[in-house]
């Protein structure tokens, strides 16, 4: 693996411990998600990066398989592309 890669599974990691400190600290509650915009952001900017360095894994020519990399890839794009018709379900 290169110290590229790992700098990407160090994004990786990195952007899941923020949304579980956030998580830990608002709550797991659907409501305070939809309701808190900052919190709400904080998270959709995480999946953006997670998103985005799962992209870049698979453009690296890593040779292991990610499990639902095209899926996060995907929320990744719409996170970005398509802010105006996120809904906070599907985040």
């Amino acid at each position: 693996m290169t110290e590229r890669q790992l700098k990407y599974f160090h994004d990786i990691r990195l952007s899941i411990e923020e949304i579980e400190d956030f998580q830990a600290t608002k709550g797991n509650s659907f409501h305070v998600f939809s309701t808190d915009t900052m919190y709400r952001k904080a998270v959709e900017r995480n999946l953006e990066i997670i998103g985005e360095a799962v992209n870049r894994l698979l453009k690296s020519d890593f040779e292991q398989a990610l499990s639902h990399a095209r899926s996060i890839i995907a929320l990744r794009n719409k996170i970005s592309h398509e802010y105006d018709s996120i809904s906070v379900e599907n985040i």
